[in-house]
């Protein structure tokens, strides 16, 4: 039994950001530039990492479920990954740094990611 399944990060996500969240993920090539890989609105939660007020960097962890396309996650994420997070109007841009499997072994995937510069961005524009 996964303890962080899909439904689980559901639960813990809509309580903080609501059930339109949704994460993308995008790959950056020099030839096609920025291009989108997939995204979701199920089966993930994100959360800033735990720092102390004088370290806080802006890192975000987030927890994605197995559940969630494998097949793509398995292909295309990888460390440098570009990451957006759309939630309550606004969206914010993350980096994959690292990029680590859960706990429970199939479990899925936790990401540490580092904010890009100036990421944050009204959704209507």
């Amino acid at each position: 039994m996964n303890l962080l399944d899909a439904r689980t990060l559901n639960q813990m996500r809509t309580a903080l950001y609501g059930g339109s969240a949704s994460l993308t993920f995008y790959k950056i090539t020099p030839a096609a530039g920025e291009s989108e890989i997939f995204s979701t609105r199920s089966g993930w939660h994100a959360q800033r990492d735990n720092s102390t007020t004088a370290d806080r960097n802006g890192n975000v962890n987030i927890w994605l479920s197995a559940e969630v396309t494998p097949w793509k996650t398995d292909h295309h994420l990888h460390v440098g990954t570009k990451v957006t997070i759309s939630a309550k109007g606004r969206t914010f841009s993350y980096r994959v740094a690292s990029l680590k499997p859960m706990q429970q072994l199939g479990a899925g995937w936790v990401l540490n990611c580092q904010p890009v510069e100036n990421s944050t961005e009204p959704a209507n524009g």
